[in-house]
């Protein structure tokens, strides 16, 4: 694993009480969607009435178990939230899903969505409390709503902010951060480290959830929402016997030659801050890989991996590259 350097912009806290080899390609399987619809007609004008029935949304997910019907509220759909809130569109999305060796079931992650107006999302799967380590900032023991990358100017600067739910739309975006892109590489967007998959979904043959009515054309709407969408299914590799946590890398690119660029695993276990009992020095680990495109010149790489050591808490982190450390 090669060392870099870091900045840790904002960690986690992870509740215990929510319910809930190298692969190159994505699977994707796109949902369908029922909507509750009027079929009642205007007599005066002679025109259908519009249909402000809430907006009910049913996921049909091949590789799934069972059924799971959440809220609105829910971190599983929290990808369309805003969207269906404002009667948008959520954009191109994907459901990220991955398995362990104790179960086939996929358990959900969360969801990579790439609004219509080119910003870069990641929805997590469960609930999130910001913790920055500094007790001067508003996001602190908020929910963490999502992360955002906006593009890049001339590929050479990213930038990130997060948003949290719970405060005011004007007040719950911040803690921008700014990082240069390397030549030769893909851009390191962040890092989810996790002792366990508790407290994430386990991935449902059907998933409902039921909004409330966005806008009156709900059957074309709907049909809209769920045109763009699919799933992204990364395995764990094989655990080491000693203790370990679960680490995904999100990197991405752009550029047709975007797949050719260079990444790899952040070495967080060898941040005392972060991850004790490491073995010394270095460590070898188990990694797999994904792309996935998003559009035509615009995709994420996603590496997950289990690397020995304690993790001290469940992190999201921005990390700061550096190639020439890490050659």
């Amino acid at each position: 694993m090669d060392p870099t350097s870091a900045n840790v912009l904002e960690g986690s806290r992870w509740p215990v009480h929510r319910p809930a080899t190298v692969t190159r390609s994505a699977t994707a399987h796109a949902g369908e969607r029922v909507a509750r619809r009027s079929c009642a007609a205007s007599l005066a004008s002679g025109m259908p009435e519009p249909d402000f029935s809430p907006l009910s949304l049913h996921f049909r997910l091949s590789s799934g178990s069972g059924e799971l019907k959440v809220p609105f509220t829910h971190p599983v759909v929290a990808a369309f939230r805003r969207g269906i809130e404002e009667g948008q569109l959520t954009g191109t999305w994907r459901f990220l899903l991955t398995t362990d060796t104790a179960s086939t079931t996929p358990t959900m992650v969360g969801a990579f969505v790439e609004t219509p107006k080119g910003r870069f999302l990641y929805f997590p799967g469960a609930e999130i409390e910001v913790s920055t380590g500094t007790r001067d900032t508003r996001f602190e023991d908020y929910a963490l709503d999502h992360l955002t990358l906006d593009p890049p100017k001339n590929r050479h600067y990213y930038r990130s902010h997060i948003a949290v739910r719970g405060l005011p739309e004007t007040d719950s975006r911040g803690l921008d951060y700014r990082a240069p892109a390397s030549p030769g590489f893909l851009f390191p967007w962040f890092t989810l480290l996790l002792p366990e998959l508790h407290g994430f979904a386990t991935l449902p043959a059907h998933l409902y959830v039921e909004f409330p009515s966005p806008r009156s054309d709900l059957e074309t709407y709907g049909q809209q929402l769920m045109a763009n969408g699919g799933m992204i299914h990364l395995p764990l590799p094989a655990p080491p016997p000693s203790i370990h946590y679960i680490q995904f890398d999100i990197w991405v690119g752009h550029g047709q030659d975007w797949r050719d660029r260079q990444s790899r695993p952040i070495a967080w276990a060898y941040k005392p801050e972060i991850v004790a009992d490491a073995p010394p020095g270095r460590q070898d680990i188990q990694v797999r890989t994904v792309d996935t495109d998003f559009r035509p010149g615009f995709g994420i790489r996603i590496m997950v991996s289990q690397p020995r050591g304690r993790l001290l808490v469940a992190r999201v982190l921005r990390p700061r590259f550096d190639p020439v450390a890490a050659a």
